[in-house]
């Protein structure tokens, strides 16, 4: 597979015309490989470095491409390279609204779960209610914000935090008594979602 895809690249297959599209979904393929079978992070970064540096939008990375490689980091347990990927996608895919709107590279619920699944395992719970705060003041409260306020909650309790974990799940418990509104009619799609659900914005505090 490695070097089917690498004579791909080679011959320039992933940047004209459907190959393009196809390349992304190949090469997203690829990363999955890497990291679920091959457990080889590395590789799997070198390849979504590529694909940032690609000048085509259709061959660049989309929030798929993403949350592959961050289910990799969760298997593997590379903390930084999560930060340092969500870091990437709010600034330098940002910066860019073709990529980061149109060819879905905006992080969605999935993406900042993960990260803050990390962060979590990591024991880092502060950071971690941070970027759950940052992915719920971006996209709304989701299905799954409830379930990283209790993540957050149980590290802050493990490290003795008695306080950080309260504060904690008081918002997820605020979280899950909204959730009795929160229907499949009232659901919003997300633009190359990584995931298999949308989000829905409630009015919140900034707890």
């Amino acid at each position: 597979a490695e070097e089917a895809l690498a004579r791909a690249e080679k011959a320039g297959l992933f940047n004209r015309g459907a190959g393009a599209a196809s390349g992304l979904i190949t090469r997203t393929s690829m990363i999955r490989g890497y990291v679920e079978c091959a457990r080889d992070l590395g590789k799997a970064r070198e390849l979504l470095e590529r694909m940032e540096k690609e000048k085509v939008l259709a061959s660049k990375p989309n929030v798929r491409t993403a949350n592959t490689f961050l289910r990799g980091c969760l298997i593997l347990g590379s903390v930084n390279d999560a930060e340092t990927l969500l870091e990437r996608m709010t600034t330098v895919w940002a910066a860019q609204e073709d990529w980061y709107k149109t060819h879905g590279g905006k992080p969605d619920a999935s993406t900042y779960e993960l990260v803050v699944s990390l962060l979590c395992q990591a024991l880092r719970y502060t950071d971690a209610r941070q970027v759950a705060l940052q992915g719920i003041k971006e996209l709304g409260a989701s299905p799954g914000s409830a379930a990283m306020f209790a993540s957050i909650a149980r590290a802050a309790i493990i490290c003795g935090n008695e306080d950080a974990a309260a504060l904690n799940l008081k918002r997820a418990r605020k979280i899950l008594s909204q959730e009795a509104d929160f229907s499949e009619a009232k659901l919003s799609s997300v633009a190359g979602s990584g995931g298999k659900r949308g989000t829905q914005k409630w009015n919140r505090d900034e707890e």
